[in-house]
């Protein structure tokens, strides 16, 4: 039973960031999450930037760490928000989309003494030319995904969400053709992808709203002085919404 009384307040600390010493840890003792995304929304184009930090292995069970007193988060020179999820501790800011070509953050510490700055540069911006959003899509039939510009030598990464989370309507059991897994199916940046018929399926002739949501990454260079395991990433988001039909 101790035990048990033991293990919780350690499962508190690792989520919130509040363990005793973390005002203590050293820039080398912390990794960094840095995502920013660029996305159309009903307001105009956006970049989401979210960046967080912890200490210990980010692959096992990494420790949320959270500012302390004196530290600033600064994203393209503003001061983060900062918000406590499940999980982890983020420093958040919406930029406008004409003004984030380059997403810079840094880590100014009171106890250190050099500045942990962390800079990307947005990829290129394309947008989604067919099919036209709204159609009706049938899973028997190919899909041919266009986009423009294109980018040579690059990856785009296919994904397909249902409008329901978690929902099933849609199946994709190939592994190759597997758009609904995690991260989806990165194909080549060619500007068309064709999606062939049948890869798609369902255990009845069901209709369901989905959507494609297409991405585009760029990455940057991982801060020095910091520890292993974390990374430094933009991305372009656009989003196909269609009803999927046998």
């Amino acid at each position: 039973m101790r035990l048990v009384l033991l293990a919780f307040p350690l499962a508190a600390f690792a989520a919130s960031g509040c363990t005793p010493d973390r005002c203590r840890a050293g820039n080398d003792e912390l990794s960094m999450v840095l995502r920013a995304v660029d996305l159309r929304t009903d307001d105009g184009e956006e970049v989401r930037v979210a960046v967080d930090f912890a200490t210990g292995d980010r692959a096992a069970i990494p420790i949320s760490w959270a500012k302390c007193d004196g530290d600033r988060v600064l994203i393209n020179g503003q001061d983060a928000r900062e918000t406590k999820q499940e999980d982890r501790t983020e420093y958040t800011l919406t930029l406008d989309g004409d003004d984030s070509e380059t997403i810079t953050v840094e880590l100014d510490r009171a106890t250190e003494d050099d500045l942990v700055t962390a800079s990307v540069e947005r990829p290129p911006r394309f947008e989604m030319l067919a099919p036209a959003p709204g159609l009706e899509v049938s899973r028997s039939e190919p899909i041919e995904l266009i986009w423009d510009p294109a980018a040579e030598g690059g990856e785009m990464q296919v994904e397909l969400q249902e409008e329901l989370g978690g929902g099933r309507c849609i199946v994709s059991d190939d592994v190759e053709h597997d758009y609904k897994g995690q991260g989806g199916v990165r194909v080549d940046d060619t500007g068309t992808w064709t999606v062939p018929a049948g890869v798609l399926t369902n255990d009845g002739e069901l209709r369901c709203d989905a959507r494609y949501v297409l991405r585009r990454f760029s990455r940057g260079d991982y801060p020095e002085g910091l520890a292993e395991g974390g990374f430094v990433e933009a991305q372009v988001l656009r989003i196909l919404l269609f009803e999927s039909v046998p």
